[in-house]
């Protein structure tokens, strides 16, 4: 049977305030876009983007062509980023900028090669999903992963106290002050192959460009989510042991012995892995990079 002692700080306690506090964690993605906060993990997402601006950015001045390919000088306005297979697809709305020729196809116009329309923090850049093309935040340590291995370990090493290991474990991550949405655990990935490969990045998911006998991905990346569940799984237990002893306590307490640079280290290691497994594979989807730890 599960403690009933009273618990004595809610986990909602321990989470970032409204108004944020880097002295208190977040362990889920729950906020839209919202400037200055740092449980968004789109604007997080953002303020990484123009923290590594080399990987975005063009300046035909200082010889930066990060999407060089895709200027529409000497070349056509528009270029086609995607092909409908049907009236219903998995495309947002107002997705496509301009319709051109027969089919189904979506069109979007070509930035110049003179100026700096795709480069972050200018207008409407990374401020939507849609602009300057289609792309997602990703979380390099997966929002839903995370949560899943805490409960899938508390109740492997705790069984009928698995409830109040999992308490420990998130109010101890809480209280360490590791923040999910923040910058460190964020990157930028465009959705679609045309511009990954201009980038030299992958595209976040699949979505239905898939080879034989694969299946189409357009709200998770199971592959990739594998290759960070051993890493993270380690982590996870090992923190989960040091507290078992604590479940014999009548008040349950939690404990900040765990430092977030344990688990914001894996967001470390994966995000050089990123950035380099793009070039490579000309626009793949991230979950065909292999990943070492």
């Amino acid at each position: 049977m599960a403690n009933k002692h009273k618990r004595k700080v809610s986990l909602k306690k321990l989470h970032q305030p409204p108004g944020g506090d880097p002295a208190k964690g977040c362990l889920t993605r729950h906020e839209k876009r919202k400037e200055n906060n740092l449980c968004s993990h789109q604007w997080q997402g953002q303020l990484q983007a123009e923290a590594d601006l080399e990987l975005y950015r063009h300046d035909p001045k200082d010889g930066a062509h990060s999407y060089h390919s895709l200027c529409r000088k000497n070349q056509q306005d528009l270029f086609e980023v995607a092909v409908r297979s049907g009236k219903k697809g998995p495309w947002p709305s107002g997705y496509g900028v301009q319709a051109k020729g027969e089919g189904n196809g979506f069109w979007k116009k070509r930035p110049t090669c003179e100026g700096k329309e795709w480069n972050p923090a200018k207008g409407k850049n990374f401020k939507h999903f849609l602009e300057p093309y289609w792309h997602n935040a990703h979380h390099m340590v997966p929002n839903r992963l995370l949560n899943t291995t805490i409960s899938d370990i508390a109740e492997a090493e705790a069984e009928d106290r698995a409830a109040d290991l999992i308490y420990l474990v998130k109010g101890g991550l809480l209280r360490a002050g590791y923040n999910l949405n923040e910058q460190i655990n964020m990157i930028i990935l465009p959705n679609e192959q045309i511009v990954a490969s201009a980038l030299g990045l992958p595209r976040h998911l699949k979505g239905d460009k898939t080879g034989p006998d694969d299946t189409p991905e357009f709200r998770s990346h199971a592959n990739y989510d594998r290759q960070v569940e051993k890493p993270l799984k380690k982590v996870i237990r090992q923190y989960a042991k040091s507290l078992r002893d604590d479940l014999k306590k009548k008040h349950l307490e939690p404990s900040d012995t765990l430092s977030k640079a344990t688990l914001e280290q894996i967001s470390k290691d994966i995000y050089p892995q990123i950035k380099s497994g793009g070039a490579s594979r000309y626009g793949k989807p991230l979950a065909e990079i292999a990943l070492k730890f």
